[in-house]
C-alpha cells in the first residue's frame, strides 16, 4: 500500500486504483492518523481536530463508524474478523502502520535529512528525490483542521529550504542559466522570503545579467517597504554591494556542467536528471505507488544503440534532460551531414529523457512530401494531443496561426515533462518550421526538451536555413557531429555488427569511411558479405566501393533480382512505404515479393514499423537505390502508384492527395493535369488549416505543372493564380503576392470584368500593417494598372473604388510632397463615407493609414487613426481594433504624446494577444521598446525588444535588424558610442537609418575617417520620403552638425522647420533621435546662429523636461549652455 499526502490525499495498493476514501470526514481522519508518521493518535485529539468544540452527539461512536469505513476502504479484501493490518487499534487509540519508503511526506522528509548529513554534490541527488515527491501543498482541502494545517505548513517550509539549497549548490556549479526560470517564480510566489531572492539575484548574476539583478533587489526592497515597513536584511544588503562592486565570490565555482563538458563532470548530475523539478507537473500526474525513492544513477545506453564516439555529447545532454525535467526547457540542435548519425544520437537521448520520467515522442518530415505540419502532427499524436494539429483553426496570416498553434501546444506540454524529437527538419514545411522557431521561444518556460536534426550545408536561401538563423538567435544549444575516430570505428563496428576487427582493419574502414558511421556500418556489411572483412589481402578491399550509395549498389547486387525490384520499386514511395500500394503496384505473384521483402528486412534495408507498413532504415539507402530507377521506369511506376493511391484511399482522399499530387507530378509530360489539379487540391487543404506557407508553396508547383498542360482554360488559370496570390499574402510574402494578382487582374480585364480585376488586386490590401512595396520610388506600371481598373469599374461600384483610390495612395507614398498622394487619400475616404458601407471604409481607413505616416500628410492620420478605432470598436472587431490601435499610437508619438501612444499599445497588446495577430504583436513591442527607450528606461527597452524579437523570428519577416539599431541608440545616449557602433553598422534597415551608425563613428572619435566616407555633403543622396523621413533628417542634422559642417546643417535646419511640432521616433520601431526642436538647436548653432539655437534648445527643453525624458532633457540644457556662449561639443 503507497499513501500520498502531497497535491491530494490518496491511499492505493500496488498496481492499483486510489482507495474510495469518502468525504470530508475519513479523509480528515487519515490525514490527522498519517501526520503522526505511524505513532498512536489518541481518541480525544481526533475529536479535537475533527470536531473541535462543537462534537456531534455520540461522537465515540461516530468516530468509530468512521474508523470501520476507512478500514473497509483501505483493506477490502480483508476478512471481516481478521485483524486491521493499516488503521490499527492501540492501547493509546489509532495509527497508520506503513513502511517509512511508502508514505511520500515520510520519504521526502527522510530524504531531506540524508541530504543535510551529506556534502553538496552527494547532497544534490537526493534533494532532487526529495523534491520529486512534492506534488503540491499537503493535505489540500484538509487545512480546517487545525493539526494538518500546522504539518502542511511545516512539509512547506522545508521544501522551500531544500529548493534553495538545490539552486545554490546549482548556482555554485556552474548552472545558473537553469536556475533564473525556478527561482523567479519562487519569488514571484514568496516575495517576502529573503533567501529565494538572493539566490535568484546571485544566478541572474552569474548568468552575466547585472542589470536584472540589481532590478531584481530593488523589487523586494520595493515589496518590503510598501507591504511591511521594513528594510531588506543584511544577505539581501551585502549582496547588492557585492552586485554593485561586481565582486567576484558571486561568480559560480564550478562551470563544467555545459554541452560539450567533459564526461565526468556532466555524470555527476545523471543522478538527478531522472528526477522532476520543484512543483513538477509531471509528478503530479503520477499514481501514488510511486512514491517507494531510490536513488539509482541514469543507466548507460544500450550497448546495441551503438554509440560509439558520442557518449561525451550524450554525458552533457543529461543536463539538458534535468532542466527540462526541472520546468526550465531546452532546446537541442543535433546538425551533420548524412548518416553521421543524427537519428541514433536522438535516439538515445530520448532514452535518456525516458529514464529520467520525461513522455517521449517523435515526429519526422520526407522529402518526398508529407501534409502541412506532418511531424508535429505525429508527435503530438504519441502524447494524444494529434488533433491540436489536425484542428488548427484557419487566420489571417501564418504566423497569427502559428502563434495560436504554438499557445496550444505549449499548454498541452506544460502538463508534465516531455522530450519532443523532430527529426530532419530540413524537409519540413514552412508551416512547420515557423512552428519550431516560436516553440523555441516558448520553451524555456516549459517543462520540455525539443531535440531537432538537420542535415548541415543547406542553401543560404533555403527555409531551413532561416530557420537555423532564427534558431541560433533564440539561444538553442547545437551540436554538431562530425566523422568518428579509429578507436570509435572498431567501436560501432563491434557493438552493431558483433565482429572484430583488428586495428589495420579499422584504419582501413576509417580511411574509406572517413568516419561517417552509416558508411562504416554499410562497408562492413559488404565485405563481411565477401568474406574478406578481417582479411584486408582479400580482392573485395582492392574493389571496394566509393561512397555511401556505391556500397547500398554493391550490397543489393549481392541480393537476388526480386529483391533488387522490389527494393527500388519500394523506394519510389518514399522513404516509407505502404505495403498495399506496394502490393498493388507489383507485377508478378504477391509470394515473390513477400520473400523478396523478408529478404531485404534480413539484410537491414527494410524494417516493420507496423501493419502493412515498413521504412527504409536510411534516407541514405531510399536514395541510393531510387537514383538507380531508369527515368522510364520511374515515370510509370510513380504513375502507378499514384493510381493505387486513388483507388485504395477512396473516401479519404484529402488525407493523402499531396501524395498523389507528388507521384503524378513525377510520372512526367502524360500525367500534367492529373497532376496540378491535385496539387491545387492539396494547397487548398493546406489554406483551409491556416498553413499559407505550404499553401503558397504547393500553388507554385501547380502553375509550373500548370503551364504544362494543352487543356487549362484561362478560368482554371486564374483560378490558381488567383489562390497563389492570396496565399503568397498571407504568408507574409505580400511583395511576392503582387505578381499574380496583377496578371489575373489582366485577364479579367480583357474579358471586361473589373470588377474581379479590382478584387483581385486588392488581396495585397488585406490587413496591411505596412507597404506592399519594397522598393523606395512608385512601381508606375502597377499605378496603370489600378488607374485601368478604376476606369472600368461601374460608377456604383463605390465601395471598390474607394479601396482602389487607397491602394493607389500606397503605391504613391514615396513621391515628393504634395501631388497625387494626399489626394488619392482624401477622395478614397470620402468615396468610402459616401458610399454607406462600414466594411469598405474600415477597409479604407486601414490602407490609408500607412501613407499618412508620411511627415507632410501625418497632420491628417489621427483623425483617420481615430475614425478607425471607433469604428472597429463599434463592429466589435478584435483583431483589426489591435492593429487600428497599434497604428494610432505612432500617430500620438509623432506629435509628442508618448502617454497616449503607450495607453493605446497596452490596450492592443491584450487583444493581439488574444487573437494572435502575430504582426500587431511585433509592432506593439517595439512601439513599446522606442517609447521607454525615450523615457530613459533601457531595462525596460531591452525587455520590449526581445518580445518583438521573438515574434519577428516567427514572421521571417526583412528588417531583422530594428532591435540592434534600438540597442545601438540606448548605448549611444549613455555614452557608450563605440559598442553602439559596433551594433549599428551591421546591416542595412532603410536608408534613412544609415546616419545612425555614422553618427556613432563620430562621437566614438573618429569624425575624420565619417568625413572620409561619405564624402561632401553636396554628394549625398536624396532620402525616401516616407515615414522614416523625418527620423532619417534629424539623423542627419546632428551628424552633420557634429562634424562641423555649417552649411549641411544650415540647409538641414531649413528642411526640418516645418516639423518642429514632431518627435523623431523612428516609426517606433527602428531608433529613437528626439525632438525635431533638439534638432533645430544643434543645427542653428552649428551653421553659426546662437541667439535661434537658444530659442529652440529652450523649447526642447520645456518638452523633455514636460514628458519626463531625463536623458534628452540633459542633451538640450548642454545645447542651450552652448548656445549661451559656452564651446561647441557633441551632444544629444
Amino acid at each position: 500500500m503507497r499513501a500520498r499526502v502531497f497535491g491530494d490525499l490518496e491511499m492505493a495498493a500496488t498496481s492499483g486504483e486510489p482507495a474510495a476514501l469518502g468525504g470530508r470526514l475519513p479523509r480528515a481522519l487519515l490525514g490527522v492518523l498519517l501526520a503522526a508518521e505511524g505513532r498512536s493518535v489518541s481518541t480525544e485529539r481526533i475529536i479535537d481536530q475533527l470536531w473541535g468544540e462543537a462534537p456531534p452527539p455520540n461522537v465515540l461512536a461516530t468516530l468509530q463508524v468512521h474508523v470501520a469505513r476507512l478500514r473497509r476502504a483501505l483493506e477490502p479484501d480483508r476478512d471481516a474478523r481478521a485483524p486491521a493490518r493499516l488503521l490499527v487499534t492501540r492501547p493509546a487509540g489509532y495509527a497508520v502502520e506503513l513502511p517509512r519508503d511508502a508514505v511520500d511526506a515520510w520519504a521526502f522528509e527522510d530524504l531531506l535529512g540524508r541530504a543535510a548529513a551529506g556534502p553538496g554534490r552527494a547532497a544534490e541527488p537526493l534533494l532532487v528525490q526529495a523534491l520529486a515527491l512534492y506534488r503540491g501543498p499537503a493535505y489540500p482541502g484538509l487545512h480546517d483542521v487545525p493539526l494538518l494545517l500546522s504539518e502542511a505548513t511545516r512539509l512547506d517550509e522545508l521544501r522551500l529550504q531544500a529548493t534553495e539549497r538545490l539552486w545554490l549548490g546549482r548556482i555554485e556549479q556552474g548552472r545558473a542559466d537553469e536556475a533564473i526560470p525556478p527561482l523567479s517564480a519562487l519569488a514571484d510566489e514568496h516575495p517576502t522570503r529573503e533567501g529565494l531572492s538572493a539566490l535568484l539575484v546571485r544566478a541572474l548574476y552569474a548568468s552575466g545579467r547585472q542589470a536584472e539583478a540589481l532590478a531584481a533587489l530593488r523589487r523586494v526592497r520595493d515589496h518590503l517597504a510598501d507591504e511591511l515597513g521594513i528594510d531588506p536584511g543584511e544577505e539581501l544588503r551585502e549582496l547588492e554591494a557585492a552586485v554593485l562592486r561586481q565582486d567576484a565570490s558571486l561568480l559560480p565555482r564550478d562551470r563544467s556542467l555545459t554541452l560539450g563538458a567533459g564526461r565526468a563532470a556532466a555524470q555527476t548530475d545523471s543522478t538527478a536528471s531522472g528526477s522532476a523539478a520543484v512543483d513538477s507537473a509531471a509528478a503530479a500526474s503520477a499514481p501514488v505507488d510511486s512514491v517507494r525513492v531510490e536513488v539509482v544513477p541514469l543507466p548507460a545506453p544500450d550497448p546495441g544503440s551503438s554509440l560509439a564516439g558520442r557518449r561525451e555529447v550524450l554525458a552533457a545532454t543529461d543536463t539538458l534532460v534535468a532542466s527540462a525535467a526541472s520546468g526550465s526547457g531546452r532546446v537541442l540542435l543535433v546538425v551533420g551531414e548524412p548518416g553521421i548519425g543524427k537519428t541514433r544520437l536522438c535516439a538515445a537521448v530520448a532514452q535518456q529523457a525516458e529514464a529520467a520520467g520525461l513522455r517521449v515522442s517523435t515526429g519526422t518530415w520526407d522529402p518526398d512530401g508529407c501534409p502541412p505540419l506532418w511531424g508535429w502532427t505525429t508527435a503530438l499524436a504519441g502524447l494524444g494531443h494529434g488533433d491540436l494539429a489536425h484542428g488548427v483553426t484557419p487566420g489571417p496570416d501564418s504566423a497569427s496561426v502559428v502563434f495560436r498553434l504554438a499557445e496550444d501546444i505549449a499548454t498541452a506540454l506544460a502538463e508534465q515533462p516531455t522530450c519532443l524529437v523532430l527529426d530532419d527538419i530540413q524537409w519540413a514545411d514552412a508551416d512547420s518550421q515557423r512552428l519550431l522557431v516560436r516553440m523555441a521561444d516558448l520553451a524555456g518556460s516549459l517543462p520540455v526538451l525539443l531535440v531537432v536534426t538537420s542535415r548541415d550545408g543547406l542553401a543560404e536561401d533555403s527555409p531551413a536555413q532561416a530557420t537555423m538563423a532564427a534558431l541560433a538567435r533564440s539561444g538553442v544549444e547545437r551540436v554538431s557531429l562530425e566523422g568518428l575516430g579509429v578507436p570509435e570505428v572498431r567501436d560501432l563496428v563491434t557493438d552493431l555488427l558483433g565482429l572484430a576487427v583488428d586495428e589495420e582493419q579499422t584504419a582501413l574502414l576509417h580511411e574509406r569511411a572517413a568516419g561517417n558511421p552509416f558508411y562504416v556500418i554499410e562497408l562492413a556489411r559488404y565485405l563481411s558479405t565477401q568474406g574478406a572483412l578481417t582479411d584486408v589481402t582479400h580482392e573485395a578491399w582492392t574493389s571496394v566501393p566509393h561512397g555511401v550509395r556505391d556500397t547500398v549498389r554493391h550490397r543489393v547486387g549481392s541480393l537476388a533480382a526480386s529483391v533488387g525490384r522490389a527494393l527500388a520499386m519500394a523506394s519510389v514511395l518514399g522513404r516509407h512505404v505502404d505495403l498495399d500500394v506496394l502490393e498493388a503496384m507489383w507485377d508478378a505473384p504477391l509470394e515473390a515479393l513477400d520473400q523478396a521483402l523478408d529478404e531485404s528486412i534480413a539484410a537491414g534495408l527494410l524494417a516493420e514499423t507496423g501493419a502493412g507498413r515498413l521504412e527504409f532504415t536510411h534516407a541514405l539507402v531510399r536514395d541510393a537505390l531510387y537514383s538507380d530507377i531508369a527515368p522510364l521506369t520511374r515515370r510509370r511506376w510513380h504513375a502507378e502508384a499514384a493510381i493505387a493511391l486513388e483507388r485504395l484511399r477512396a473516401g479519404h482522399l484529402d488525407q493523402h492527395v499531396a501524395s498523389v499530387a507528388e507521384h503524378y507530378r513525377l510520372a512526367g509530360p502524360a500525367q500534367v493535369r492529373p497532376a496540378w489539379l491535385h496539387t491545387q487540391r492539396a494547397a487548398e487543404l493546406a489554406a483551409r488549416s491556416g498553413a499559407h506557407d505550404d499553401s503558397a508553396r504547393l500553388l507554385t508547383v501547380a502553375a509550373q505543372l500548370q503551364a504544362s498542360d494543352p487543356l487549362c482554360q484561362p478560368a482554371e488559370r486564374r483560378q490558381l493564380e488567383l489562390a497563389r496570390g492570396t496565399a503568397l499574402r498571407r504568408s507574409g510574402r505580400i511583395a511576392s503576392a503582387w505578381d499574380p494578382l496583377q496578371s489575373v487582374a489582366r485577364s479579367h480585364l480583357a474579358e471586361g470584368d473589373a470588377v474581379a480585376a479590382a478584387r483581385a488586386l486588392l488581396v495585397v490590401t488585406e490587413q496591411v500593417m505596412w507597404s506592399w512595396r519594397t522598393a523606395h520610388v512608385a512601381d508606375e506600371e502597377a499605378i496603370a494598372l489600378w488607374l485601368r481598373v478604376l476606369d472600368a469599374l461601374p460608377g456604383s461600384e463605390l465601395g471598390l473604388r474607394a479601396r482602389c483610390l487607397a491602394a493607389l495612395s500606397v503605391e504613391t507614398m514615396h513621391d515628393p510632397p504634395g501631388g497625387r498622394c494626399g489626394s488619392w487619400v482624401e477622395e478614397s475616404m470620402a468615396l468610402a463615407r459616401r458610399s454607406g458601407d462600414l466594411t469598405a471604409l474600415c477597409d479604407v481607413l486601414h490602407i490609408v493609414l500607412n501613407p499618412l505616416r508620411r511627415p507632410d500628410l501625418a497632420g491628417r492620420r489621427l483623425a483617420a487613426a481615430d475614425e478607425l478605432v471607433a469604428l472597429t470598436a463599434r463592429q466589435g472587431d478584435e483583431p483589426s481594433l489591435a492593429v487600428a490601435l497599434t497604428k494610432r499610437a505612432l500617430s500620438h508619438s509623432t506629435f509628442a504624446r508618448p502617454d497616449a501612444a503607450l495607453a493605446d499599445l497596452r490596450r492592443a497588446l491584450p487583444i493581439a494577444t488574444r487573437h494572435h495577430v502575430a504582426p500587431a504583436l511585433m509592432a506593439i513591442h517595439y512601439g513599446q521598446a522606442v517609447l521607454a527607450l525615450a523615457a530613459g528606461d533601457h531595462e525596460a527597452c531591452e525587455t520590449s525588444l526581445l518580445a518583438g524579437e521573438s515574434v519577428q523570428r516567427s514572421l521571417f519577416m526583412a528588417g531583422a535588424g530594428m532591435g540592434a539599431l534600438v540597442r545601438a541608440t540606448s548605448l549611444l545616449v549613455r555614452g557608450e558610442a563605440e559598442a553602439a557602433y559596433d551594433l549599428s553598422a551591421d546591416g542595412r534597415v532603410h536608408p534613412a537609418l544609415d546616419a545612425l551608425p555614422l553618427l556613432c563613428l563620430t562621437r566614438s572619435g573618429r569624425a575624420s575617417d565619417v568625413r572620409e566616407l561619405v564624402g561632401p555633403w553636396q554628394e549625398q543622396p536624396e532620402l525616401p520620403f516616407d515615414y522614416l523621413w523625418l527620423t532619417g533628417t534629424v539623423l542627419r542634422a546632428l551628424l552633420w552638425s557634429e562634424l562641423g559642417d555649417a552649411e549641411a546643417a544650415a540647409e538641414l535646419h531649413v528642411t526640418l522647420l516645418a516639423y518642429a511640432d514632431r518627435i523623431a521616433d523612428g516609426a517606433m520601431a527602428a531608433t529613437f533621435a528626439g525632438s525635431v526642436e533638439h534638432a533645430l538647436a544643434v543645427t542653428a548653432l552649428a551653421s553659426g546662429q546662437p541667439d535661434v539655437s537658444r530659442a529652440h534648445a529652450e523649447q526642447a527643453l520645456d518638452l523633455h523636461r514636460r514628458l519626463g525624458w531625463r536623458e534628452w532633457e540633459t542633451a538640450s540644457e548642454q545645447v542651450l549652455g552652448q548656445a549661451r556662449g559656452e564651446s561647441w561639443s557633441p551632444t544629444g
